[in-house]
């Protein structure tokens, strides 16, 4: 009873270190968020103005604004007097299944100061990600003007690795290196699901900084599913991970038709 009590208080303490961390490496990215509703033309550049741009905290669900009026000819029609209602609309292609609601694309931008000294030393030292709970439906996500990630299911979170994106200097900001400008692109189109979805960064979004050598957020596992009689045996496995920027090689053309090898430098 007594090695029972004591492998549980092992777990709990094990988990609460865990949990510690994890809130110490993992921060709220959900405010300071811009957006605009509707296709844009390089919205994914670090000098595009969105000034005039609404400031949003996520999560946010573009489906469920009011829409721009547009008209329609059937609008005439006694039957469709009331085809537009707020976010609510008769040309909503999934019907009810939507709530009549009507999806479209949806642009976010926020740009942020990147913690620590120079550039080249904080990525050397820590692993910046941005993890996404949700963007419905397809993503696709910017660094700096930098294409750095993709996903086409809005129910299933990702990561964007910031590191790998700022160890290219073309891809930093050119003015203040420390300076990071994301950009989200979502689109909700078609008939996608049988219930209501919304659309846009409808979850979280955190900010991730750990060490080089680090355990990521599922990679600990615990396994308590053995007992035999009053013995219960517990199984605790964990996979680390260690980020290293290296050099990578890059083929260039020589002015004779031929070509080189050149190496990039770190960071």
């Amino acid at each position: 009873m007594k090695r029972g009590v004591f492998i549980l208080r092992v777990i709990v303490l094990g988990l609460s270190v865990s949990s510690a961390a994890s809130a110490g490496r993992k921060q709220s990215f959900d405010e300071g968020w811009l957006f605009h509703r509707g296709e844009v033309i390089n919205a994914e550049a670090v000098i595009f103005d969105d000034s005039k741009w609404r400031e949003f905290i996520v999560p946010h669900d573009f489906s469920i604004e009011p829409i721009a009026y547009t008209h329609d000819y059937r609008e005439w029609q006694p039957e469709w007097s009331d085809w537009l209602v707020g976010p609510f609309s008769r040309l909503s292609i999934a019907g009810s299944d939507s709530g009549q609601t009507v999806g479209g694309t949806g642009w976010y931008r926020k740009t942020f100061r990147l913690p620590g000294g120079p550039l080249d030393e904080t990525i050397r030292q820590k692993v910046f990600r941005l993890r996404f709970d949700g963007v419905y439906n397809q993503a696709e996500v910017w660094v700096n003007g930098k294409k750095a990630a993709m996903n086409v299911f809005g129910f299933m979170p990702f990561v964007v690795d910031l590191n790998t994106i700022l160890a290219d200097k073309r891809n930093r900001n050119k003015h203040d290196e420390q300076l990071v400008t994301i950009a989200v692109k979502a689109v909700n189109e078609g008939l996608n699901c049988r219930w209501y979805t919304g659309s846009g960064i409808y979850r979280h979004v955190w900010l991730e900084t750990t060490d080089c050598l680090h355990l990521d957020e599922w990679d600990t596992y615990v396994d308590a599913s053995v007992i035999e009689g009053k013995i219960g045996k517990v199984k605790v496995k964990g996979q680390h991970r260690h980020f290293v920027v290296t050099q990578r090689p890059r083929l260039r053309l020589s002015p004779c038709g031929g070509c080189r090898r050149q190496s990039l430098p770190d960071g």
